[in-house]
């Protein structure tokens, strides 16, 4: 298949509720099939209020995201629209691959902050050979 990009809105509440409840960004391709993510960009058009308490935003799969697989650590507490292509943790450094939902979390308690983030998600869905 070809490559593809899927665009989630995360509100505010959405994100203040991320640490407690990480959410499904991109869900686990149909059996037989591979989810190669290239790329996260995250886009946030600044309202009035930074985010407090949590700073980074990761994505991986839960069990404490250890190894977290992309991450980024400056549009949470930004002050201004931010636009932003999230890094690679170093211990998962290659392409990540999975047959699994991608999950979203922050690194703690999302307090106070109003503004949207819009994630894009840059990746391809191929079929494992047998």
């Amino acid at each position: 298949m070809a490559i593809r990009v899927k665009a989630i809105t995360y509100s505010a509440a959405d994100i203040i509720a991320m640490y407690n409840t990480p959410q499904v960004a991109l869900a686990a391709p149909a059996s037989g099939y591979i989810n190669n993510i290239l790329g996260i960009t995250h886009w946030m058009d600044y309202n009035s209020a930074a985010y407090t308490g949590a700073s980074i935003i990761w994505y991986g799969k839960p069990a404490a995201f250890t190894p977290n697989v992309l991450y980024e650590s400056t549009t949470l507490p930004a002050t201004v629209n931010e636009s932003i292509a999230l890094s690679r943790n170093p211990a998962a450094a290659t392409i990540y691959s999975t047959i699994e939902d991608l999950y979203v979390t922050t690194d703690a308690q999302a307090a106070a902050g109003n503004s949207p983030i819009i994630a894009y998600i840059v990746y391809e869905e191929k079929q494992i050979d047998p």
